[in-house]
């Protein structure tokens, strides 16, 4: 079977395989010399994992089996598993590092708004985690957390608890292997439900409170967000320079760069809502008493920023000792107003939502017809006798179409 040029050749190969028929090994008798060095280095590489090469053979044959013959398909499935193994290994990785690469990475794939809400979140979220490693933060860590938010609406607690859901799936994708595979503190904890029921009114004799006793500086913005529909976050964004344009119309323009929709680039943008007597009242009878604002923001710039809007209702609630209400002032101009009015449509136009969402999330049906007309008779003192303001006022019927009376007054003051 073997060929040589020379007989010392054939002599030493002759040798080799006597020997080896001598001990027994009759089937390396017959092996190639390039068989021989593909079997001498493969027994080199697996002398690091301690097994032979029998066994080796017998586990690629089981798990070409397993996946169905395809040797290429051998490797991927390997890296599956090292990837979505129950007890894989992880890296820790700090609550405010893995905070800071989640908001990058999200700002290429959500609007402007949302990445806004994530942010907010995710700074109060730090504010008790950012020493620890992602790992660390347990289930019953973010309940304590919830229940320092009485504040929080159903809504807003929910999303809460999806956007720590997003950030742990975060974490665990691609390769970063920071918490352990299928971890997330925040999956058993019960959401809340947000039904009619849910529904929470100030009353009136609160917002009077609340005015009587905040800082003087917030009292515009609070206006806005009791007596014209706006939402908290779209209240913070008016300007002076719109209020004074809203008291020769009669009504408040929200451009599309100030609502939730329009931010949101959905459809519905810029709105309008009806300056009521009473945010016409309010709105008069501040700048005669702490200045006139011919420009600049509402909401004072200290108070503007999400993480500053989210503590504003604890502040409210520290400074007036009233019992605060989840979305109180908004709901309570929805619902009051819907009873004044009894036109749901033309609400939610005012309202920036939609009449089915109304019906479901922002109207009490109980709310008696009294105590809607005492909401929208809340009025500042008088200002001396300079301006003898209404104490009581029907007009929260209709919309404002024209300036009343309220307004040749603050004129006159003006120009005093």
């Amino acid at each position: 079977m073997w060929a040589f040029a020379k007989e010392n050749d054939a002599r030493e190969k002759a040798n080799e395989i006597a020997a080896s028929l001598t001990n027994g090994r009759e089937e390396t008798t017959f092996l190639t010399e390039y068989q021989k060095r593909a079997l001498t280095e493969s027994v080199d590489l697996l002398k690091p994992y301690g097994i032979d090469l029998k066994m080796t053979v017998s586990l690629f044959c089981e798990a070409l089996d397993i996946i169905g013959g395809q040797p290429g398909h051998l490797r991927i499935a390997a890296q599956f598993y090292k990837t979505n193994r129950p007890d894989k290994p992880f890296e820790a990785k700090r609550a405010d590092e893995a905070v800071r690469d989640f908001l990058a990475a999200q700002k290429e794939t959500v609007c402007q708004h949302r990445h806004e809400t994530l942010t907010c979140y995710l700074d109060q979220l730090l504010k008790d985690f950012s020493g620890r490693n992602l790992h660390e933060v347990k289930q019953r860590d973010l309940e304590a957390f919830l229940e320092t938010k009485k504040e929080w609406s159903p809504k807003t607690t929910n999303d809460f608890l999806g956007m720590i859901g997003l950030l742990y799936k975060f974490a665990q994708k691609g390769n970063r292997n920071w918490v352990p595979a299928g971890y997330n503190p925040a999956k058993d904890i019960d959401r809340q439900p947000a039904g009619e029921g849910d529904v929470e009114l100030m009353e009136p004799d609160e917002a009077k409170r609340m005015f009587q006793q905040i800082d003087p500086d917030l009292i515009p913005f609070l206006v806005l967000w009791c007596f014209t529909g706006c939402r908290k976050e779209e209240a913070a964004r008016v300007t002076w320079q719109q209020i004074g344009s809203a008291f020769k119309k009669g009504e408040l323009e929200l451009r599309k760069d100030q609502t939730k929709h329009g931010r949101a680039k959905r459809k519905r943008g810029a709105r309008k809502m009806p300056l009521l007597p009473s945010a016409m009242a309010w709105f008069g009878w501040w700048p005669h008493k702490y200045g006139p604002k011919d420009s600049g923001m509402v909401l004072p710039l200290r108070w503007n920023s999400l993480t500053q809007l989210s503590d504003l209702p604890k502040f409210i609630r520290r400074n007036t000792g009233i019992v605060w209400k989840n979305n109180g002032p908004r709901n309570s101009y929805i619902s009051y107003r819907c009873k004044i009015t009894g036109n749901v449509v033309d609400v939610a136009d005012e309202a920036g939502n939609s009449p089915a969402k109304i019906e479901k999330h922002s109207r009490a049906k109980s709310v008696l017809l009294e105590t809607a007309k005492a909401w929208f008779n809340i009025m500042p003192p008088a200002a001396g006798n300079d301006i003898p303001l209404p104490q009581t006022v029907d007009a929260a019927v209709a919309p404002v179409t024209a300036a009343p009376p309220v307004a040749d007054a603050v004129t006159s003051i003006v120009k005093h």
